[in-house]
């Protein structure tokens, strides 16, 4: 079925003995986002398109066609979902529903049974993940994030919790691995690992010449100072933690400073103005008004683009200025934050929209509500 999908997205337009028609202007081009968007601790993919006036199929303004659960991330045989389940187990009469908690990546093709895997059950059974620390009255958190996606790649960001010892202590890592290395099941700290990831290096993704301008903002963000425990930052990068995120409209690379007092050192990461490219590239298109909001921009000349902003999501055609509030069939629980924008073209908006809408929650068909440019 897939190759089928695929095989018709490739397909020209029209046949070449179709009549001659003129070009369409660049911004009524057939175009459309599967934007993956983190809403709290839960992940959505908003399906967002615009066709070309002489296609019935798609709108010709943007709207919203589909959303999914969990992030559909496209590739050359079809679509896949990458989610974050959580594995709780209560230990103790004196907490809630998650005195073990722990937090895995699940990968399956688009429209695969989304039961619970049996590994993540079994790390739900109180007789096994209570036994690990042998203390009923204490918290033990794997926590995981999930802050870039696409086709190739993934990032996200671990952090642990634990008051199972003298001492309550928590870290934090990040990490950049290939997508189709980490298999069906994956989380970094622990068992069960049922993959083998490979970790993309930070010098991997930025030039050479990067690695200067890095050292630099590396020194600037290390505190002169010791903290009140036991936890010491060095200006030095640590290569291997590290994270992709978008703000203001651009991924950006989040390295973290090497830390002397290891499991208790949970913080140290900052914000490189350095571009990763090589892995998440930034259209140069800006939108053609304001917002408060993070925003994706189509990588096309006269696009539009789409503000992610509380309440919900709005779109500005760059070629009139004219902004629309988007029609979205869910309430945000919480600071909607992208992690995944990819853009669809031509013959592929239809292509997409045929496959998405069927595992899709379907919102009404409005145009949605224009605001004034400003």
């Amino acid at each position: 079925m897939w190759a089928a999908v695929i095989a018709a997205a490739l397909q020209t337009s029209a046949p070449l003995t179709a009549p001659f028609r003129p070009p369409v202007p660049p911004q009524q081009v057939a175009l459309g986002v599967l934007l993956g968007l983190a809403d709290g601790e839960r992940y959505k993919t908003v399906w967002i398109a615009r066709d070309s006036p002489d296609d019935s199929h798609v709108p010709a303004t943007p709207q919203v066609l589909a959303v999914l659960p969990g992030l559909v991330v496209p590739q050359q045989t079809g679509f896949l979902t990458v989610d974050v389940v959580s594995a709780r187990a209560r230990c103790g009469a004196h907490g809630g529903d998650d005195d073990r908690r722990r937090d895995f990546i699940v990968v399956r093709p688009l429209g695969a049974s989304s039961d619970v895997p049996d590994a993540v059950r079994a790390q739900s059974d109180p007789k096994r993940a209570c036994a690990e620390t042998g203390d009923a009255s204490c918290r033990e958190e794997d926590v995981l994030r999930l802050s870039f996606l696409n086709p190739q790649y993934l990032s996200y960001v671990w952090s642990g919790y634990s008051d199972c010892g003298a001492h309550p202590d928590g870290s934090a890592a990040s990490g950049v691995v290939k997508l189709r290395s980490i298999g069906p099941l994956f989380t970094p700290n622990g068992e069960p690992d049922l993959s083998r990831a490979e970790q993309v290096e930070l010098w991997s993704a930025v030039a050479p010449s990067a690695r200067a301008t890095i050292a630099a903002e590396a020194r600037r963000a290390s505190p002169d100072a010791n903290d009140t425990c036991c936890c010491r930052y060095l200006p030095e990068v640590d290569p291997g933690n590290w994270r992709i995120a978008h703000t203001k409209g651009r991924w950006s690379a989040f390295p973290r400073l090497h830390a002397d007092g290891g499991q208790y050192c949970s913080e140290g990461e900052f914000t490189s103005d350095v571009s990763v490219d090589r892995i998440a590239r930034n259209p140069a298109a800006r939108p053609a008004a304001s917002s408060d909001g993070d925003w994706v921009c189509a990588p096309t000349r006269n696009p539009f683009c789409v503000f992610v902003a509380s309440p919900g999501l709005a779109t500005v055609d760059n070629a009139t200025g004219v902004q629309t509030r988007l029609d979205t069939p869910f309430e945000a629980t919480g600071s909607l934050s992208i992690v995944m924008a990819e853009w669809a073209l031509g013959p592929n908006v239809r292509a997409w929209t045929e496959t998405l809408t069927r595992s899709a929650i379907i919102p009404r068909h409005s145009a949605g509500e224009t605001m004034t440019p400003h």
